[in-house]
């Protein structure tokens, strides 16, 4: 078994939540790096719905407490492809909360 990720960007100022779910193919170098970037934990007024859960959560599948980088951190990690293109579009404060599976 593998870990696999999915990127969870933020939307919404007072109570953000997401309404994308972006699936990285799994790539151990990348998640590697993507592991050391400075990451925070959400707030309880965060609302993340991860695709594969399909109900709103703050753990990931582990149990660990979902945490997010901004979006300036993962465009330096060179994602490409769709997700690479969405992640690039985003302003570079957007939070993207990281769900581990």
């Amino acid at each position: 078994m593998g870990l696999d990720l999915q990127l969870l960007p933020l939307s919404g100022e007072s109570y953000p939540y997401n309404d994308t779910t972006l699936h990285i193919p799994r790539n151990d170098a990348l998640f590697t790096r993507i592991k050391t970037v400075t990451s925070y934990y959400i707030s309880k007024y965060f609302a993340c719905w991860p695709l594969e859960t399909n109900r709103m959560t703050f753990e990931d599948a582990y149990g660990d407490s979902l945490m997010f980088i901004f979006a300036k951190e993962l465009k330096k990690e060179n994602i490409g492809g769709p997700v690479g293109a969405y992640v690039n579009a985003l302003t570079d404060e957007a939070k993207i909360v990281l769900y581990w599976h």
